[in-house]
């Protein structure tokens, strides 16, 4: 019991990161002979969790660094519950990409199962694949992006931020987070986060 209860929490029961752990535990059940101890537990969480990044690797192998770090800065203050309005998706994506590339990779991430549509709002669908893409690639490093970040303060360097001013609009320039949370006020409805 002990066993699945790690393997289930650490996949969020997610039938396709559960088959990561299978190989891992067969192999340490033999090498214990049929023991479970908290050091082959230990041993197995680890070997899934490397199964689990290729996996996650493999998904996203189409897209460029700088493309998943568009993603991982969308979703960085969503929790995996949390969803997007498709506006606020395309209009970052173009800020960082340009309208036609943002199409493109957009179409791109729902085909290979990045995003996802739930009730006419967009999600990264795997939970553990939204904690790897945005534990891994939210961080923008200053040295990579200075000209955008000269003069802005920590946590709006580290905060997704939804404007217009890029496209020859006049908007005011929020955090994701907040738009999303004026919204749920402003309609009274609960998006589930």
């Amino acid at each position: 019991t002990a066993w699945i209860d790690a393997i289930a929490k650490e996949t969020h029961g997610w039938p396709q990161h559960i088959l990561s752990y299978v190989d891992p535990a067969l192999d340490q059940l033999e090498a214990d002979k049929g023991g479970m101890t908290a050091e082959g537990l230990a041993t197995v969480l680890e070997a899934g969790r490397g199964r689990r990044t290729a996996y996650y690797k493999q998904r996203a192998e189409e897209f460029s660094t700088r493309q998943r770090r568009s993603f991982a800065k969308l979703f960085a203050n969503v929790s995996y519950r949390g969803s997007l309005e498709l506006e606020d998706i395309m209009l970052s994506l173009e800020q960082d990409h340009g309208a036609e590339k943002a199409q493109e990779i957009f179409r791109r991430a729902e085909e290979k199962g990045i995003i996802d549509r739930r009730d006419g709002r967009y999600v990264v669908p795997i939970p553990s694949m939204h904690d790897w893409l945005v534990s891994n690639y939210a961080r923008i490093q200053e040295k990579e992006m200075p000209s955008k970040l000269i003069g802005q303060s920590q946590e709006q360097r580290s905060s997704p931020m939804v404007t217009k001013r890029d496209l020859g609009q006049e908007s005011s320039t929020r955090p994701l987070g907040q738009l999303r949370d004026a919204e749920e006020r402003d309609s009274g409805m609960d998006f589930g986060r």
